[in-house]
């Protein structure tokens, strides 16, 4: 399965999680608390993206590409993911406080109307690549979260599935497994609301509280192998039907 590929490791078992400690919770916060508040950065990749989109930061400012979202609003959403929602309240907020939303709006027009959808209505063509397989560009620095739509999955111009509400990409990336992105991740045609993790606080937090990634790898292990297992399971009935 070409789960293997990614790099993950299937984990038999996992450790207990331990909790954090208040004072190493207000660690975390402050030490991301930069990162959190570096809009113009943020703001410079989402103006290099050529996908239409908008962004909403934190409890900050985006200017013109979007607004702002209030840290309980990010909270509430993340609370509802199988990974997040298990951690600690003072990891669960550091998280959100470092994290932006990106909403889309993908359809399948003409490419005419398409540049006047997009100039007019930010709109993107179905099927825009928002993480390209063998890159590792700007938007490679984030780990992404499906909040709401989905995604569709390639490996080697191949469609694996898709990834739909709680499905994270990026993950390789981001807990340092490949240098890379392994997948290309395509816009599947209606909204699409993801959230976008920085790369350094997944790393931040995975430093200073180790039982954090075996978490995070037992849900993209999970994710994954029920994707290529799906893709493998079709294949094969295909070629027994041949």
């Amino acid at each position: 399965i070409a789960a293997s590929r990614r790099g993950s490791v299937a984990l038999s078992s996992v450790s207990r999680r331990e909790s954090i400690s208040s004072r190493r919770g207000s660690v975390v916060a402050s030490a991301m608390g930069p990162t959190a508040s570096l809009s113009s950065q943020y703001s410079m990749n989402a103006a290099v993206s050529s996908v239409p989109h908008r962004v909403a930061f934190v409890g900050g400012n985006t200017g013109m590409l979007g607004g702002a979202v209030t840290l309980q609003e990010a909270m509430s959403c993340f609370k509802k993911h199988p990974f997040f929602g298990s951690l600690p309240p003072s990891d669960l907020e550091a998280f959100a406080k470092s994290s932006h939303r990106r909403e889309y709006i993908a359809a399948r027009v003409s490419k005419g109307r398409m540049e006047q959808e997009s100039q007019q209505h930010g709109v993107a063509a179905a099927g825009s690549v928002l993480v390209a397989e063998n890159t590792a560009d700007l938007r490679s620095d984030f780990l992404w979260v499906v909040d709401r739509g989905r995604v569709v999955v390639e490996e080697s111009g191949e469609e694996v599935g898709c990834l739909e509400e709680f499905g994270i990409f990026g993950d390789a990336m981001a807990l340092g497994l490949t240098r890379s992105q392994p997948v290309t991740i395509r816009l599947a045609e209606g909204a699409l609301s993801v959230w976008c993790v920085p790369n350094a606080s997944v790393g931040f937090l995975t430093t200073h509280a180790p039982a954090i990634q075996p978490l995070l790898m037992r849900v993209v292990n999970r994710q994954w192998k029920r994707l290529f297992w799906s893709r493998a399971t079709s294949l094969n009935f295909f070629a027994h039907c041949g």
